[in-house]
Protein backbone atom coordinates (compact mmCIF):
# COMPACT_ATOMS: atom_id res chain seq x y z
CA UNK A 1 0.00 0.00 0.00
CA UNK A 2 2.92 2.55 1.11
CA UNK A 3 5.02 1.89 -2.68
CA UNK A 4 1.75 1.76 -4.96
CA UNK A 5 -1.51 2.62 -3.15
CA UNK A 6 -3.03 2.24 -6.13
CA UNK A 7 -2.72 -1.90 -6.45
CA UNK A 8 -5.73 -3.29 -5.01
CA UNK A 9 -4.29 -4.97 -1.63
CA UNK A 10 -5.76 -8.43 -0.27
CA UNK A 11 -7.97 -11.33 -1.42
CA UNK A 12 -11.53 -12.78 -1.90
CA UNK A 13 -12.68 -15.89 -0.28
CA UNK A 14 -12.10 -17.20 -3.68
CA UNK A 15 -8.45 -16.62 -3.90
CA UNK A 16 -6.46 -19.19 -5.49
CA UNK A 17 -3.63 -19.37 -3.23
CA UNK A 18 -5.77 -19.49 -0.37
CA UNK A 19 -8.12 -22.50 -1.95
CA UNK A 20 -5.21 -23.82 -2.83
CA UNK A 21 -4.02 -24.12 1.06
CA UNK A 22 -7.36 -24.84 2.40
CA UNK A 23 -7.10 -28.05 0.21
CA UNK A 24 -3.57 -29.10 1.50
CA UNK A 25 -4.00 -28.94 5.16
CA UNK A 26 -3.87 -32.76 5.38
CA UNK A 27 -0.52 -32.25 3.65
CA UNK A 28 1.25 -30.53 6.73
CA UNK A 29 2.62 -31.03 9.91
CA UNK A 30 2.41 -29.29 12.87
CA UNK A 31 6.37 -28.08 13.45
CA UNK A 32 6.32 -26.65 9.90
CA UNK A 33 2.64 -24.61 10.64
CA UNK A 34 4.56 -23.85 13.92
CA UNK A 35 7.60 -22.33 12.04
CA UNK A 36 5.38 -20.81 9.33
CA UNK A 37 3.95 -18.79 12.30
CA UNK A 38 7.06 -17.51 13.56
CA UNK A 39 8.72 -16.73 10.05
CA UNK A 40 5.81 -15.09 9.06
CA UNK A 41 5.40 -13.35 12.67
CA UNK A 42 8.81 -11.99 11.68
CA UNK A 43 8.48 -10.49 8.38
CA UNK A 44 5.18 -9.13 10.15
CA UNK A 45 7.52 -7.11 12.42
CA UNK A 46 10.45 -6.30 9.54
CA UNK A 47 7.41 -4.99 7.45
CA UNK A 48 5.71 -2.94 10.24
CA UNK A 49 8.86 -1.09 11.83
CA UNK A 50 9.91 0.20 8.05
CA UNK A 51 5.92 2.52 8.43
CA UNK A 52 5.71 5.80 9.64
CA UNK A 53 3.01 7.43 11.24
CA UNK A 54 2.07 9.07 7.79
CA UNK A 55 1.83 5.45 5.88
CA UNK A 56 -0.99 4.74 8.06
CA UNK A 57 -3.38 7.70 5.97
CA UNK A 58 -2.21 6.37 2.79
CA UNK A 59 -5.32 4.77 1.23
CA UNK A 60 -5.55 1.44 -1.44
CA UNK A 61 -8.45 -0.50 -2.90
CA UNK A 62 -9.01 -3.63 -1.82
CA UNK A 63 -9.72 -6.85 -3.91
CA UNK A 64 -12.37 -7.99 -2.01
CA UNK A 65 -15.32 -5.69 -2.86
CA UNK A 66 -17.14 -5.37 0.60
CA UNK A 67 -14.31 -2.93 1.68
CA UNK A 68 -13.78 -0.66 -0.77
CA UNK A 69 -10.93 1.82 -0.18
CA UNK A 70 -9.36 1.82 3.23
CA UNK A 71 -6.67 3.38 4.90
CA UNK A 72 -2.95 1.55 6.31
CA UNK A 73 -4.60 1.54 9.56
CA UNK A 74 -7.88 -0.03 8.43
CA UNK A 75 -5.61 -3.24 6.96
CA UNK A 76 -3.63 -3.72 9.79
CA UNK A 77 -6.28 -3.22 12.48
CA UNK A 78 -8.74 -5.75 11.06
CA UNK A 79 -6.80 -7.63 8.92
CA UNK A 80 -4.07 -8.65 10.79
CA UNK A 81 -4.47 -7.84 14.49
CA UNK A 82 -7.71 -8.56 14.69
CA UNK A 83 -7.98 -11.69 11.88
CA UNK A 84 -4.94 -13.06 13.56
CA UNK A 85 -6.58 -12.88 16.89
CA UNK A 86 -9.42 -14.55 15.74
CA UNK A 87 -7.54 -17.45 13.96
CA UNK A 88 -5.64 -17.50 17.68
CA UNK A 89 -8.75 -17.86 19.86
CA UNK A 90 -10.13 -20.74 17.21
CA UNK A 91 -6.78 -22.20 17.68
CA UNK A 92 -7.26 -22.29 21.44
CA UNK A 93 -11.02 -23.57 21.20
CA UNK A 94 -9.87 -26.20 19.15
CA UNK A 95 -7.19 -27.37 21.50
CA UNK A 96 -9.12 -27.04 24.80
CA UNK A 97 -12.00 -29.31 22.78
CA UNK A 98 -9.39 -31.67 21.91
CA UNK A 99 -8.12 -31.51 25.32
CA UNK A 100 -11.62 -32.14 26.87
CA UNK A 101 -12.54 -35.45 24.28
CA UNK A 102 -9.01 -36.65 25.12
CA UNK A 103 -9.34 -36.57 28.90
CA UNK A 104 -12.92 -38.45 28.32
CA UNK A 105 -11.21 -41.16 26.77
CA UNK A 106 -9.26 -41.89 29.62
CA UNK A 107 -12.38 -41.99 31.91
Amino acid sequence: MVANPETKWGRTHQADARLAAVAATSQRNTRDVIAGFGQAADSVVSALRTLRERDLQIESPSRNPRWGVKPMSFMLDHLIVSHLRGHRDQIMRNLSQFSSQTAELKT
